[in-house]
């Protein structure tokens, strides 16, 4: 009973998952000691994704125990980016983090409700910031637009005269 008793109060007042945790984050410590903490951090197919956010994300550092990095949580993390398609993430032993970007391509700005956003071909709002060097993308108007930008960009690229005449397209 008294066994019993000395469990349950270990359990439900905390100490024994205080006490998992301070032996995990041990183990992650020596680890990083032996030679498995980050010292690189490469980061490919970057054009758009903003830099900052995907270091904000990743929350790691030079030094911190490459083991106590969850290459799982990162990934689920970075695919909520909005210019990110697909994303790789894994360790590279002893001390490399990978990240493999595919981005999104930009297809068109997208203008409704006095608003303008940068669209993909799947309709995909990448940003409505620093819209500056997308200006020559087509500009299409209208609710629905996002759902035809593809095949009205199509049409035009076959269409190189038409395609120098539009401004807009709703």
């Amino acid at each position: 009973v008294l066994t019993l008793w000395l469990g349950a109060w270990l359990w439900l007042g905390g100490y024994v998952h205080r006490g998992a945790e301070w032996t995990r984050q041990k183990t992650f410590d020596i680890s990083a000691d032996m030679g498995f903490a980050v010292q690189d951090i490469l980061v490919e197919g970057r054009e758009n994704t903003d830099p900052d956010v995907l270091r904000a994300l990743i929350n790691i550092d030079r030094g911190d125990p490459i083991f106590a990095f969850d290459p799982q949580d990162a990934k689920a993390l970075i695919e909520r980016i909005s210019w990110v398609r697909d994303v790789h993430v894994e360790r590279r032993l002893p001390g490399t983090v990978y990240i493999g970007l595919v981005e999104r391509k930009p297809l068109a700005l997208w203008q409704n409700k006095n608003k303008i956003r940068l669209i993909d071909a799947d309709g995909v709002t990448l940003t409505d910031n620093n819209l500056d060097k997308f200006a020559a993308l087509p500009i299409i108007v209208g609710k629905d637009a996002p759902d035809h930008a593809a095949a009205l960009v199509s049409l035009l690229a076959a269409a190189p005269v038409l395609e120098d005449r539009i401004e807009a397209a709703s």
